[in-house]
């Protein structure tokens, strides 16, 4: 609906030579997808490409009535200025509303004095019993009454009204005689269906009024061999005694919609599906239309698509082939009842005769016609660009305006609902998969289903020893009839029993339960099994906590292992910095989370005192001079190999006994003897870990001392970490420093 938007301005109009009050008044042109004609009603003229610039990304063509063209894709304008009163054709991508070029500017006069503008004004009848009773009138106008026997329309009281059971069905649309319209079926026909042919443009079955259904019904099934689709299923439709069903035109199916669906008075009498409803209008080659019978919306849909169907008849008609429309091929005047559905009309541009009345004489342009009667250059306006013009293939070419027939499609399942539905298809290729119980006589059978999942459940007795148990049944609903006895106070009671059959007996031997050895619920005092064996015994480590934990398992047969200390059951070490593991204090962790580096918890003790100034039992680091080759590694990782390096050296100490590199090689502490001296990085890990620096504290326990590392600095010094103040430096190898040694796991 257009919105009109009134703006009071005071504007002086060169009218007269004098200034009114006016209003400027939007009109917005309304646009649909496709083509369009519209007038420009601007005084001024406005350049096209300034005119359309708002919409311009939505424009495919724009013409003027000499064939004049204006194609923004090119940036091509042939037309120039739009002119006030001209007409002209825009074809669009899309809908576009709320456009316009210019506001109408309105004077504002109040001719009567009656307080309501005249531009304001509406005539009408004000007498509510009127036929033209108007209430929205201002001033008063002339009243029309009915004839007597006659209503408002000058028809005959009609035999039926809308909304009335007759006729085979519900009627729907009662014509101005009242006494022919056209009756819906009382129900949609069974399922949904396709509209067919797609890729095919079916001659004929373009009819959208009230009238066109039949023939456009007739015309998909001459031009149409599918089976089954929606209109030779209408066709072949009998109801109430009636066998001239069909499928109703676009018009009439709305028509349904507003009188007996949802959008009528009283609802949706007729029972409609809130769903699509094809209607027999085609579109063109892959699309036709239906109604949304939820809302109303009219909407062209793809033909491999399905929809609901609701077929109608035609009732009081006497039908008369042939068509009352004089513009039309077949006109035949002799035609004396309604019937305009087997009109016939040539298509624009071509005679009736199917000649082409004029095209353009070059065949690289779309207008081009090799059997034209007339030729005009001015036509020649949109050159031919090949390639796939069906918007919903894959390779879809939206500036092509030529189909090559080089479409590609990605088929798939389309049904939302399917097991395997494939949102990125574009065309069904029936291979939709519901999964279900197959089976008709189980319980939760699925008719829609195509593909057996191993769901079906069958309900009865389960229990073996009961009179009606059932061999395929695989739910028990406690139907079981089991004869014994039901008193607990009786040696041979029977728990499963539900029906006491007198044979309690306190001098019976028979003990009922579980037989079987093989299930949890067996007995050895148990010598009449009662079907009550329902789980089986099943061995393995019933301890959550354990590397080995079976979850099913619910006998434990003590095989349950547990993880090494520090460690998860992943080989993941649990302990944290500072935790006493193997062997030593934990100061660090590699990447992987499996292997780290521990320190011992003491010093090595048994060195050299009393020289150097030293008041400690420390080690020189050896080979003072010489050198070592290698022992240049300081990275995490590193420390065993130069201490290997140091020992294969055969560094000797300057003032007897032996290296720190010797010493760490040679202790056996907490049962572990690869103990190696540190490198460089490992020894700065120690002090910042579990040293001065830690988050805890010195929690390993070192001196405020020197402490010699693995790495060499040159021939007469290696590098060392005061653990006093984390001072980092190089040291003389003859002077002694404390050893703490460290292992990898």
């Amino acid at each position: 609906m257009k919105k009109l938007l009134y703006i009071l301005l005071f504007i002086p109009l060169a009218l007269f030579g004098q200034s009114f009050l006016s209003i400027e008044q939007d009109i917005p042109l309304e646009l649909q997808e496709g083509w369009n004609l519209f007038g420009f009603t601007c005084l001024e003229s406005i350049n096209v490409i300034n005119a359309f610039s708002v919409i311009e990304e939505s424009i495919i063509i724009a013409k003027d009535n000499d064939g004049n063209a204006y194609l923004p894709e090119w940036d091509f304008n042939g037309i120039g200025d739009l002119e006030y009163s001209r007409g002209y054709q825009i074809k669009l991508t899309q809908e576009i509303s709320d456009f316009q070029f210019c506001p109408a500017i309105v004077p504002l006069v109040d001719s009567d004095g009656d307080g309501v503008y005249d531009i304001e004004e509406i005539e009408g009848c004000m007498d509510i019993s009127a036929c033209n009773y108007n209430e929205l009138a201002t001033d008063v106008g002339i009243c029309e009454f009915p004839i007597e026997g006659y209503d408002c329309e000058g028809n005959i009281v009609p035999q039926y009204q809308v909304g009335d059971y007759a006729e085979g069905g519900i009627i729907f649309y009662v014509d101005e005689s009242g006494q022919q319209g056209l009756v819906a079926a009382m129900e949609d026909l069974e399922g949904t269906y396709q509209w067919g042919c797609y890729g095919t443009n079916i001659a004929g079955a373009d009819g959208t009024s009230i009238g066109t259904g039949y023939q456009n019904t007739l015309d998909i099934v001459a031009g149409c061999s599918e089976t089954p689709i929606a209109a030779s299923e209408a066709l072949a439709y009998e109801s109430e005694g009636y066998d001239d069903w069909y499928l109703p035109s676009q018009g009439e199916l709305f028509g349904m919609y507003i009188t007996i669906g949802n959008g009528g008075p009283e609802g949706n009498i007729g029972g409609f599906e809130y769903y699509y409803y094809w209607s027999s209008s085609e579109d063109g080659s892959y699309s036709a239309w239906n109604v949304d019978f939820s809302d109303g919306g009219p909407l062209y849909y793809d033909k491999v698509f399905t929809s609901r169907v609701r077929v109608i008849r035609a009732f009081g008609y006497n039908w008369i082939e042939g068509c009352l429309d004089e513009v039309a091929c077949n006109y035949n005047p002799e035609i004396i009842d309604f019937n305009l559905l087997n009109c016939e009309y040539p298509e624009t541009n071509y005679n009736c005769d199917g000649n082409l009345l004029e095209a353009c004489p070059y065949d690289i342009y779309f207008e081009y016609g090799a059997d034209a009667l007339n030729y005009n250059a001015n036509l020649c306006q949109t050159l031919i660009v090949y390639g796939c013009t069906d918007y919903i293939a894959e390779n879809y070419y939206s500036q092509a305006n030529t189909d090559d027939n080089s479409c590609a499609y990605i088929f798939g399942c389309m049904d939302t609902s399917a097991d395997n539905y494939n949102s990125e298809a574009t065309q069904d290729d029936s291979t939709c998969i519901y999964l279900g119980c197959m089976d008709e006589i189980a319980d939760n059978y699925n008719p829609q289903a195509n593909q057996e999942d191993g769901s079906c459940i069958y309900l009865g007795c389960m229990n073996p020893t009961a009179d009606n148990y059932d061999v395929q049944v695989n739910q028990d609903d406690g139907s079981c009839i089991i004869y014994g006895c039901t008193l607990a106070d009786f040696p041979n009671y029977n728990s499963e029993a539900t029906i006491d059959d007198f044979s309690c007996d306190m001098s019976s031997d028979d003990v009922f339960g579980c037989t079987n050895l093989n299930y949890l619920e067996y007995e050895p005092s148990v010598n009449q099994d009662n079907g009550t064996c329902s789980v089986l015994v099943v061995y393995g480590c019933t301890g959550p906590d354990h590397c080995n934990y079976n979850p099913e398992a619910n006998t434990d047969d003590g095989s349950c292992i547990y993880p090494q200390e520090g460690y998860d059951c992943n080989g993941n070490i649990t302990a944290e910095i500072g935790d006493i593991i193997q062997g030593g204090m934990l100061f660090y962790i590699d990447e992987t989370g499996q292997h780290g580096l521990v320190a011992s918890l003491e010093n090595l003790e048994s060195g050299l005192s009393g020289y150097n100034g030293g008041s400690f039992n420390g080690y020189e680091w050896g080979c003072y001079g010489p050198g070592v080759n290698g022992a240049d590694g300081q990275s995490i990782g590193t420390g065993y190999q130069n201490t290997m390096d140091i020992v294969n050296q055969g560094c000797t100490p300057e003032y007897g006994y032996i290296t720190a590199a010797q010493a760490a090689l040679d202790a056996e502490i907490n049962g572990y003897s690869d103990w190696y001296l540190p490198s460089f990085d490992e020894l700065v890990e120690m002090y910042i870990t579990i040293g001065n620096e830690g988050p805890e504290g010195d929690i390993g326990g070192f001196d405020n001392n020197l402490y010699w590392s693995s790495s060499e600095n040159d021939i007469y010094s290696a590098w060392y970490v005061s653990f006093y103040n984390g001072n980092i430096n190089w040291l003389q190898k003859d002077i002694l420093a404390q050893v703490r040694v460290i292992r990898a796991f």
